[in-house]
Formats: C-alpha cells, sequence, structure tokens
C-alpha cells in the first residue's frame, strides 16, 4: 500500500518466470563455485605476532566506533527518526568527524584480520560476540542489513573455524529471533510504537518482504529500465563512498523505481532498495541471470584462494557482504569492500611500523647483551 500509488496487479506469469529466476541464479553460482573439487570454504592461518596486534587494535578502536554510532543514533533521535540519516545530506557524518569515521575502518579491517589468524575458540567467540556487539547500534539506527547479514556470515565463519554444523534447531530459534529484532528494530527506526497490529512475522512479510518485486517489477518493466541499466550498475561503485540524499534522481535502480511506483514515498525515506538479480535481468533478460550467478561462484571461489593475510582480509570483506546480495544491486559487494581497502592498508601500515619498532627493539637488547 505504500509503495504504489495506486493497486495494480502482477499477471501470474510474471510471477512465475520471476520465480524460476531464483533457483536458476542460486544453480549458475554453485557452479561457478564447485566446478572443480571442493575444498574448505575459507582460507585461515595463524601467525601469533599479528595476532596479538590485530587483536589489541580492534579492541583499543571499539571506543571509536560506539562513539561514532551513538552519535548517529543521537542524531537520529533529535532529528525526527530514521529518515533524517536520507535527507542530512552527510550531517551525521560530519558531526563525527572524518578521523573517527577512518578509525572506524581500521576497527572494521583488524577484526577481519585477527577473525583470519586467531584458532583458540574462546578467543574467537569472545571477538565475534564483541564485534556483534557493537552492531547493535547499528540495529537501533536502522541498518537492520549490516547487522543481520554480518551476524549470519560470522556464525558460519565461526562454525568453520571451530568445525561444528548447523544446528536446525538452534537455526529457528535464531531465525525466529531475528525476526523479532527486525520488526522491533523497524518500529523504533520509525518511531511508531503502535505499527504492529496482529502477527508478527505477517507484519514482516508485509512491510518488508519487498526484494522478490524488486525483480518482478524489473520483469514487468523490462523496457522502461532497461536503458539505463548500465548507469545503476556503475552508480554503485562510489555509494559507499556518499550518501544517498547527494546522488541525483534516477543514479540507482531503487531510485528510479521508486519514483516511477510512487512518486511521493521517497519523501517518507521509504523505497524498494536493490536486488541483484533484477540488476542481471536489466541487463539481456535470462541469459545474463545465468551469466551474472556464474560469475558470482567464480568470485567466491578466486576469494577463497587468497595467500597472504592482508589479500584474505581483502577477501573476507567482500564475501562477507555476497550473501546480502538478494537485498543489494550487483555490484555492491564489491563497491562495499573497495571502502574497507583503505582501513586494510591503514592497519596493515600500523602493523608494519609495530613489527619494525618490535624488530629494532629486540636487536638493540640483543647487542645489549652481547
Amino acid at each position: 500500500d505504500l509503495t504504489v500509488a495506486h493497486p495494480f496487479t502482477v499477471d501470474p506469469s510474471i510471477l512465475k518466470q520471476t520465480l524460476i529466476l531464483i533457483p536458476l541464479s542460486a544453480a549458475f553460482v554453485y557452479i561457478g563455485f564447485f566446478y572443480r573439487k571442493t575444498y574448505r570454504v575459507m582460507g585461515f592461518t595463524t601467525n601469533p605476532e599479528m595476532r596479538k596486534f590485530f587483536g589489541w587494535l580492534f579492541v583499543l578502536t571499539i571506543p571509536f566506533v560506539l562513539y561514532k554510532d551513538v552519535s548517529y543514533l543521537r542524531y537520529m533521535l533529535e532529528h525526527g527518526g530514521y529518515a533524517a540519516l536520507y535527507f542530512s545530506n552527510g550531517a551525521q557524518e560530519k558531526s563525527v568527524g572524518m578521523f573517527v569515521r577512518g578509525v572506524g575502518l581500521v576497527n572494521n579491517t583488524s577484526f577481519f584480520a585477527y577473525v583470519i589468524l586467531e584458532n583458540r575458540g574462546r578467543y574467537l567467540r569472545a571477538a565475534i560476540l564483541g564485534f556483534i556487539g557493537v552492531l547493535l547500534l547499528d540495529l537501533l539506527t536502522g541498518f537492520r542489513g549490516k547487522f543481520f547479514e554480518n551476524t549470519i556470515f560470522l556464525w558460519m565463519v565461526y562454525n568453520i573455524k571451530t568445525d561444528r554444523s548447523f544446528r536446525p534447531l538452534t537455526g529457528g530459534l535464531i531465525a525466529l529471533g531475528f525476526i523479532f529484532a527486525a520488526v522491533r528494530a523497524e518500529i523504533f527506526r520509525k518511531t511508531a510504537a503502535g505499527a504492529i497490529h496482529g502477527n508478527i512475522v505477517e507484519y514482516l512479510l508485509r512491510d518488508q518482504g519487498v526484494s522478490f518485486y524488486v525483480t518482478t517489477s524489473a520483469v514487468m518493466f523490462y523496457h522502461h529500465f532497461h536503458p539505463d541499466i548500465w548507469r545503476y550498475l556503475f552508480d554503485q561503485i562510489y555509494l559507499p563512498f556518499t550518501v544517498l540524499s547527494r546522488l541525483p534522481p534516477g543514479a540507482l535502480f531503487t531510485l528510479d523505481l521508486t519514483e516511477f511506483l510512487n512518486p511521493h514515498v521517497a519523501y517518507f525515506a521509504l523505497g524498494t532498495g536493490e536486488a541483484y538479480l533484477a540488476h542481471l535481468y536489466l541487463i539481456d533478460k535470462v541469459w545474463t541471470v545465468c551469466v551474472g550467478s556464474l560469475v558470482i561462484g567464480l568470485l567466491c571461489r578466486g576469494l577463497t584462494k587468497a595467500k597472504s593475510v592482508f589479500s584474505r582480509t581483502i577477501a573476507f570483506s567482500i564475501l562477507l557482504w555476497i550473501p546480502y546480495m538478494p537485498r543489494a544491486g550487483y555490484l555492491q559487494a564489491v563497491a562495499t569492500s573497495s571502502k574497507f581497502i583503505l582501513g586494510a592498508v591503514a592497519s596493515f601500515v600500523l602493523y608494519g611500523i609495530y613489527a619494525w619498532i618490535a624488530h629494532y627493539v629486540q636487536k638493540s637488547r640483543a647487542l645489549d647483551g652481547s
């Protein structure tokens, strides 16, 4: 009811065609990843010196992240709710400064490096829980996708590193918890305490289950949006370095689709969101869905072959966002990672300085002893 200005129906044949795209895409993703003999999804390594450094770097930079997130949360609450973050033109980012945001990137990448290097279960568990605990502020601010996607991915990483399996009962309970948390976060960010009427799952599906219909709209209105697909793709590259309100009208598929369905809805910070399947279909329909999905699988397989800790950290930052692609654009995972590359460079430069000083001190002590 909020997305479209006037109700309209979707032809059943369009729905069936869209439904087919989902398993078709999944099949080609898996073909791309498993076209040869299978192996572990993510490579890890050990280096006690690096592990200690990145562990402490992660812990020491947490206060900066907390300050940033609390500042965003305060800005949101003082300026009318979640919509303020979209219409502020980056004012909330200016309020914390570039240095704090830069340290926030270092915090993320030092955590990635630490997870790659840590092989002790209790320390790994403590680091992941600490990282997720800080992310709770992002959930309150309204960035639910970031919180849930990071949590699920890190759960998977923890199971891989500790040789655990996914238990159906545990997964089901966590899924129910996610549903409840997602709805409560939605109410909090819209400051609409009485928003739920009836079943909580029904509310979630009605208010949030839009990703499938983003792809459906791409199929249904293919000829309307097809001419602009390359602009939609390339404009994702600089999206991590700007805010949505600074983008010109029509820079992204979600902006065009929202405007097309209901020109007034954007004023309420509502929108359809993106979907990688929609992007692939808009290039040249079904065959580009197959090819583009195959590329995703090949990319993931290639990322698992990263050798150095630095390259594995970059690979980790890309793989982290791959599961969110059904809710994001086709290039968004790689584009988001480009921001983390800056944090990774800063983190490893700091480690290089630390290692040089440690080596110099050790050499000086050896000379004094001799």
